[in-house]
């Protein structure tokens, strides 16, 4: 979608668009919750309570580090239309 929108998905990189399309639609942060997914997958499937447990500080890290300041910059970016888009769309599921 970012491909699409012609804007980086890459977080180091100056957004060029915002991308309220695909996924954008359900959630703010989707690739978010698709890692999390993937990584508590990944601990159930091979059974592996250490890989379980160390999903707790990636999620304190996107929750508590990163999304904020991602939502910051997209503010700061796209003003009022970041936060209609924030109105109508959960920040996770």
């Amino acid at each position: 979608m970012f491909h699409k929108q012609g804007t980086s998905e890459k977080t180091f990189e100056p957004a060029t668009a915002l991308v309220v399309e695909g996924a954008y639609r359900y959630s703010r942060n989707p690739m978010y919750v698709g890692m999390t997914g993937l990584f508590l997958g990944i601990g159930l499937a091979v059974g592996s309570s250490w890989l379980l447990l160390a999903c707790l500080p990636f999620c304190l890290y996107i929750l508590l580090y990163v999304v904020p300041r991602e939502e910051a910059y997209m503010h700061r970016r796209w003003g009022e239309a970041y936060l209609d888009y924030c109105c109508q769309v959960r920040r996770w599921l």
